[in-house]
Order: C-alpha cells, then structure tokens, then sequence
C-alpha cells in the first residue's frame, strides 16, 4: 500500500511492486505491507522512479504464541493459528470470551445466536462444529464454565454465552488452533480448539490496577409507521369482510349478491372509543453496561500471585432482560525447587440472568 501522508491519496501496486501515484511536490509517501516494516519516503521531484525496499518485522515473526504442547516462535510454526491479542480489544460491553472474538481471527466465524444479555454466539472454525476450549491447560465444556449447570429449566428462547463465567478482562492472549495444530487434543478437537491463556503474577512489587467503564446501550430505531387503534381496528374489520364475501363465493369474489349477514369484530362505539398504546415503548428502552475490573499482581522469583474481581451488569434494551455477575479469579504460582513447580488457579463467580418472555398472537388481536 502507497499513501500519501495525511491523505486518504493512495494506491496499491501490482505484484511487482509497481505503481504511479499523482501527488503534490513536495510530499511524503508512507508504504507499508503485511509483515514488513513501514517506510516512509519523502519526494521532491517526479523524474526519478522511486526504488523502495522493505525489511522483514523481525519482531512479529519472533512473536511467542501458545500452542498444544506449549509456546513456540510464529516463524517455527508450519500449522495454522491465529492470535488474538486481547489488550486490542475493547472489553467494556464485552460479557463472555465468545463476544470478544466477533471479527477478530481469519477462519473463525462467531454468529449472535441470542441477543440477550449474556446470550449464546456460536463459535465455528473454518464452517466446523462447536470447538473445544481449553483454558490454562484444561478443557472445559463450551456450553458454559458454570459446574454442574446440567438442566435448568429454561425456555428455547433464552440461550447462554460459553464461559459466561470467566472475566474478559483476566485474559492474556487467545490462539484458535486449526487443522493439525488441533490434533494434540484427539478426536474432540476436529473441529478446532480455542486456547485461552489467563493473566498471571509477575516479578515486582505489588501492581494495583483499576479499570471501569460505563456504556449506553440503545435500540435501533424502527422505520415503519405503524397504525393506532382506530386504523388498526378498522383494518381487521375489513379484512373480516372481505374474507367473508371470499369464503361464500359472494361479489366480487363470486356472481353471489352480499346477503348482509357478516357481523364486523368491532363495533364503532368500540372504534370510536379506543385508545392507542406505544406498546414498544413498554417493551424497549435505553440499555446500560456497568463493568469495573480491580486486579492485584506481583511476586518474586519463587512466589507469583494475580487477584482479579470483577463486577459485571448489563441492563439490556428489553425491560426485564439482564445478566450481573460477580466473579473472582487468583492464580497463585510457587517454584518449590528447581524442578518442582506448583501452580494454583481458582474461578469464582456468581451470574444471575433475567430473561423476559415474548407472548404470541391470537387470531390478529394481540395476546
């Protein structure tokens, strides 16, 4: 990509690396490419063809990410994996891991299958199944973190988030492993495996950090017009009608004359009297996101700790639809001897939902 600095006056060369950009003299070109350093090039004459060479980012290419069996150098890597880095990503309306990957890695696709507070996305890499999660080294079921969560009860509509109880703010890195990379974790792992590793303890002094934030949430504004009651009523009136002089093969649906015998659904007096509702306004609302993070870490090089709380409400645009959720999370990490490591990581969390139900409808009137 060729750019002229502070313009949106740019172009891409061809696989040569060939182009001709029209620009002002003088003036400063930026060139960038995927795994490459950027370069910035100044001009001040057209004559001369420019001859620009890039250097590898030597830097992105020694990144470590996590694999199966450990970590390894991304220019070792012959396997596909993607890494999300999660100080990139904005996690203040962010409520489980699974919100967080929305758009974020090549090959996996992440679809809202509930919109509600806490609600279900699907995971799925590369058009596969659901993957495996796996988080610090253990696999942990995909339908939520919560033990025992088994049968709740719960009606079809309402559909929870995977690790709902796992704090986004206590994770360090995602991988997503695909294809043989996936392969150290057996036949569960054919449709591909989520790595999440969790933030730990570092050597120094004791690190306190805070971080809050507050989101307004609102809903998308409808374009229809609809009708009140007086329009309404009428409607169903004449929908009546027509329906019967259809169904008795009477004019215009027939060479019948209309006998006069159809009884209208409501009576003028009722028309005439009718009050007309916002019901959307009963139902819908301007939503809030309360999310306040507090971590303690630190350590020394036999002792390491991380202490995360974490307290989470979301009021969603639906009245009486919501998720809180108290959680707790330490990783406390002791080298005992020399080749004796002892790690200890505890997830403590409460999640209370509210979940509204929406009533159907029965013969054009409502329920």
């Amino acid at each position: 990509n060729v750019l002229q600095k502070g313009t949106t006056n740019g172009i891409v060369t061809d696989i040569d690396g060939n182009f001709t950009l029209s620009v002002p003299l003088p003036c400063e070109l930026s060139i960038t490419y995927v795994g490459y350093l950027g370069q910035s090039v100044k001009v001040s004459f057209a004559t001369t063809p420019l001859k620009i060479a890039l250097e590898e980012d030597n830097e992105m290419l020694d990144e470590v990410v996590v694999v199966g069996y450990g970590t390894t150098s991304r220019k070792n890597l012959t396997t596909a994996i993607a890494t999300v880095k999660t100080e990139k990503i904005s996690k203040a309306a962010n409520s489980s891991v699974a919100s967080m990957l929305l758009g974020r890695a090549a090959g996996l696709q992440a679809t809202v299958n509930s919109t509600q507070p806490g609600g279900e996305i699907n995971i799925s890499i590369r058009g596969g199944g659901n993957p495996i999660y796996v988080v610090d080294g253990v696999v942990m079921p995909n339908s939520s973190l919560e033990v025992g969560s088994g049968e709740t009860g719960l009606p079809d509509g309402v559909k929870r988030a995977a690790l709902a109880g796992l704090n986004p703010s206590d994770i360090e890195s995602i991988e997503v492993l695909k294809d043989a990379s996936a392969a150290i974790y057996g036949i569960g792992a054919a449709d591909g495996v989520i790595l999440i590793t969790t933030k730990k303890g570092v050597e120094g002094k004791p690190r306190i950090t805070y971080e809050g934030s507050y989101s307004v949430q609102k809903r998308y504004s409808y374009g229809m017009n609809r009708l009140n009651s007086q329009e309404y009523m009428n409607m169903v009136n004449l929908f009546g009608k027509e329906n019967y002089l259809f169904i008795n093969e009477q004019y215009p649906y027939g060479n019948v004359g209309y006998d006069g015998k159809w009884t209208p659904v409501f009576t003028s007096e009722q028309i005439a009297n009718a009050t007309t509702t916002d019901w959307l306004s009963y139902v819908l609302k301007t939503g809030q996101v309360n999310n306040q993070n507090l971590t303690i870490s630190g350590g020394s090089k036999t002792l390491r700790y991380y202490l995360g709380l974490n307290y989470y409400d979301e009021d969603g645009v639906v009245r009486n639809a919501g998720m809180q959720r108290y959680s707790l999370r330490t990783n406390i990490s002791a080298q005992l001897f020399s080749f004796l490591k002892l790690t200890t990581i505890a997830n403590l969390n409460h999640n209370k939902y509210s979940n509204s139900t929406v009533g159907g409808d029965t013969g054009n009137q409502g329920n």
